[in-house]
């Protein structure tokens, strides 16, 4: 009779999972080799059953509250079913000031992009690239438009900068993906990105210091976009003469200078995120002098109770895995190849669910010692995300980009499948030299 000496100190759920693993293995003979293997990492097989119980959801459109919940319960039940007091110690670790940082920060970013859309400010700025050259506009509009996170952003800046692509006679595979490419350039660098915010909360570093290590990652994709974009310029007949900005002001770039003044705050003078928040919000609101509607109207999308849960659940999975033994267990799995664990990981769940936040917030946490001892795997697990992201089928911006161009899915992934493989290669190159 096979004795298991660790076995019985797992949850019952987790006593019904060995004793599957024991039958199946005995067909075998080899039940207790099995067994053995398989229980070394077993907090990892649990954390791998957490994220497809999110991810399966997602797709299903299940709201992300309840899809990451989900998760979060499963790991928390295998994890400490027998030792409530650590159960305990894990929400007590994460409720703290980091939680009230992050969810401040994430509200007034919100805020400030939704009030952007709602006063007109984010159209006129865009007005006022359009006089410094069609190439110029046609990349910068949807990149300007990506440095404010909003909810169908992409097709914000599809429509103002469609008159632009005309002009440059770009088919529409190659509008959507221009607009959908360079829109989230900014994913791995930009503070009101909410990936960047709770990156920031759990890695215990500064936005300053995430953008120093992931600066390249945006550098690269730009270089690979601008590319792809002439290569396309080079099989087209060239742009047409247009009459298309002479309704144009460029006194109108001026009003970028909410984005200027965050980036300066926060990465020059540094002041923490939300002050610097809070003083542009001000100021946008003593300049603009938005209604009483258009700040119903943000707040509403702001104070997102959803996002707020959200939160609460993503300190609360971070605490619990720092209790549990899945660094190590990573770390073994992947032994000397764990340059590509920190790339697959945060891709695979990039791609399947389509949101920045998701990957650092279910494939971060293992790895902190890791990216402690080699600030390049971060950037490396950053990119990892982010590519996964950009390839997914199901991102909402993808789909709003190539709804209003009217362009084929599949001919759009002509273009963003040799900008994923390419900008992935350049990072890994660039990040491992280093």
């Amino acid at each position: 009779m096979v004795k298991f000496t660790n076995i019985f100190k797992a949850p019952v759920v987790g006593e019904t999972y060995i004793f599957l693993i024991q039958y199946i293995a005995s067909e075998e003979g080899e039940e207790v080799d099995l067994i053995n293997q398989l229980w070394v990492y077993h907090t990892l097989l649990i954390f791998t059953l957490s994220v497809a119980v999110v991810i399966l959801m997602i797709l299903r459109k299940i709201d992300i509250s309840i899809a990451f919940g989900s998760g979060l319960a499963i790991f928390l039940t295998l994890n400490f079913y027998n030792d409530l007091n650590k159960l305990a110690d894990v929400l007590l670790d994460s409720f703290n000031v980091s939680v009230a940082y992050t969810l401040v920060a994430l509200i007034q970013a919100m805020f400030l992009a939704d009030l952007y859309r709602e006063t007109g400010v984010a159209e006129k700025m865009i007005n006022g690239l359009s006089c410094l050259g069609r190439v110029f506009a046609g990349v910068a509009t949807p990149a300007l438009i990506g440095l404010l996170p909003m909810p169908g952003g992409a097709y914000v800046s599809a429509v103002l900068a469609d008159p632009v692509y005309k002009d440059l006679r770009l088919n529409s595979e190659a509008k959507t993906y221009v607009n959908y490419w360079f829109r989230h350039i900014w994913i791995p660098i930009w503070p009101l990105y909410q990936n960047i915010i709770i990156a920031s909360a759990i890695l215990g570093l500064s936005v300053g210091d995430i953008i120093e290590i992931n600066w390249k990652i945006t550098l690269l994709s730009i270089i690979v976009g601008l590319v792809i974009l002439f290569s396309v310029f080079k099989k087209s007949q060239g742009p047409i003469e247009s009459e298309s900005n002479r309704n144009c002001s460029v006194i109108n770039i001026y009003h970028i200078w909410p984005l200027v003044l965050i980036a300066l705050l926060t990465l020059v003078i540094r002041i923490s995120l939300p002050l610097s928040l809070l003083i542009t919000i001000l100021l946008f609101y003593l300049l603009y002098r938005p209604s009483k509607e258009a700040i119903h109207r943000a707040l509403k999308y702001s104070l997102n109770i959803s996002i707020i849960i959200l939160i609460v659940e993503i300190f609360i999975y971070s605490s619990a895995i720092k209790y549990t033994d899945l660094a190590n267990e990573l770390n073994n799995f992947f032994a000397g190849n764990i340059a590509i664990g920190v790339f697959m990981i945060p891709f695979i769940i990039g791609f399947a669910t389509s949101a920045e936040f998701a990957y650092v917030a279910l494939s971060f946490p293992p790895f902190l010692d890791v990216f402690s001892r080699n600030p390049a795997l971060l950037a490396i697990a950053f990119a990892g995300g982010y590519m996964g992201v950009m390839m997914s089928p199901s991102h909402a911006c993808l789909i709003l980009s190539v709804k209003y161009y009217k362009a084929d899915l599949v001919k759009t992934y002509r273009y963003i499948l040799p900008s994923v493989a390419t900008t992935s290669t350049l990072v890994a190159i660039l990040y491992m030299l280093h």
